[in-house]
């Protein structure tokens, strides 16, 4: 089952979201969100095949590939691989929000004095991350299946190739 709908969220003005989109949301009886990446990364894959008759297009400069299977990595590991610090070892550490904060500060993360949670430093890390590459790749670089908290998160986004 699915659903398609216009939605508007009025969430303050960023240069980060865009308030007005397309969504679909679609359900699977006993799936879980690995079934829903799978169903994804499918369909979508499926999509770029039947329009350009292959799994790699240019991209401006670049090349895009929506080759299966794509990259499933958390944002622990992303920010880990390109920050070089690992929050699951504040677990457990009663000072970990401050410990969090002031290694975000180290790597230039700014926003990060607001943050009342770890996750909420974690996500500024991984925004900074993500940034980062849209900067450096044209936007044309992304990552799935992240997980933090006990919170599943998908992002599906195409691998820029060099």
């Amino acid at each position: 089952m699915y659903e398609i709908g216009r939605i508007f969220r009025n969430e303050g003005i960023s240069t980060r979201h865009n308030p007005e989109f397309t969504s679909i949301e679609l359900y699977q009886a006993y799936a879980d969100y690995d079934d829903m990446m799978k169903l994804t990364e499918n369909m979508i894959t499926d999509i770029v095949n039947q329009l350009h008759g292959t799994e790699k297009i240019p991209y401006g400069q670049h090349e895009v590939s929506f080759e299966r299977p794509w990259r499933r990595i958390t944002m622990n590991d992303i920010v880990k691989e390109h920050m070089g610090f690992d929050f699951t070892t504040l677990d457990g550490n009663p000072d970990a929000l401050d410990v969090a904060k002031e290694k975000a500060r180290e790597k230039g993360v700014p926003n990060v004095d607001k943050c009342k949670t770890v996750g909420y430093v974690l996500n500024e890390c991984f925004e900074e991350v993500r940034l980062d590459e849209e900067r450096r790749t044209g936007g044309a670089k992304g990552w799935e299946g992240q997980r933090t908290g006990g919170t599943n998160r998908q992002f599906c986004a195409a691998q820029r190739n060099n």
